[in-house]
């Protein structure tokens, strides 16, 4: 029979979030009210996939800058309209030391970075919080330059496997949690939800059963009613017909 090369693994890389997994996070963590207004770097969009893409995109100096732009206008934002936002409504920043400071920043943190900050991490985003006094005023203004600082994070911006050692073959897998990150933006087009985060966190993503029932409930949920239109768009271009003009010599 036909024999075929030794299968060599690609070189592991990061992916970078695409505008559209951007809006969904937001969206996801924080409800409607959060708003990307602002322009961000363009998507890489040479290749069949966005996902393929986003994992060969680099990211210029123009480009850091529009995405601190946007995470301080988000930011604010969210900061103007926190009653109305869930995440943050039940923190009104009246005192330094308000332990919802640090409620608001592992929760929200959570979501955004797919995985739970570390003290070092919540306590430098605190120091933020609190570092022009300890006013509501001073505070909101803290909270904001804060959550732009964990929207601007490449912590949020990219997908960032590492793996671990598999302890059944020797090689390289991913880890748990970045299973939960790789099937919540292939599936969902945005950040992992509290069930796929617990999953990954309690270890329940490092094996094929574990990842099958995660995939079975996310598919069940309604967002993944999206993911025949998008892979099917990327795959034919269909997603960039709206960017073509009309043939008047076909179509009258």
């Amino acid at each position: 029979g036909k024999s075929y090369a030794a299968l060599v693994p690609v070189a592991a890389t990061m992916l970078r979030l695409t505008r559209t997994q951007y809006e969904n996070t937001l969206v996801d963590v924080f409800g409607p009210a959060a708003k990307l207004a602002k322009p961000l770097e363009a998507d890489e969009d040479t290749e069949l996939f966005r996902s393929i893409g986003a994992s060969k995109v680099s990211t210029s100096p123009r480009g850091v800058e529009q995405y601190g732009e946007a995470a301080l206008d988000v930011a604010t934002g969210l900061i103007a309209r926190q009653a109305e936002i869930p995440a943050l409504a039940g923190c009104v920043l009246a005192a330094a030391n308000d332990p919802c400071i640090d409620d608001v920043l592992r929760t929200t943190g959570r979501r955004l970075w797919r995985r739970p900050l570390t003290t070092d991490e919540v306590a430098r985003y605190r120091a933020i919080v609190t570092a022009d006094g300890g006013t509501p005023d001073k505070l909101r203004t803290g909270m904001t330059f804060a959550l732009a600082g964990l929207l601007s994070s490449p912590h949020f911006l990219y997908i960032v496997s590492i793996g671990e050692k598999d302890p059944a073959t020797d090689a390289r897998r991913y880890t748990s949690l970045e299973q939960a990150s790789r099937l919540a933006y292939w599936l969902w087009d945005s950040t992992p939800d509290e069930a796929l985060l617990e999953a990954g966190h309690a270890g329940k993503l490092a094996d094929a059963p574990g990842i099958e029932a995660e995939v079975r409930r996310m598919l069940d949920r309604p967002r993944a009613r999206h993911l025949p239109a998008r892979y099917l768009g990327e795959a034919w271009n269909v997603s960039k017909l709206d960017l073509e003009d009309k043939n008047p010599a076909v179509f009258k």
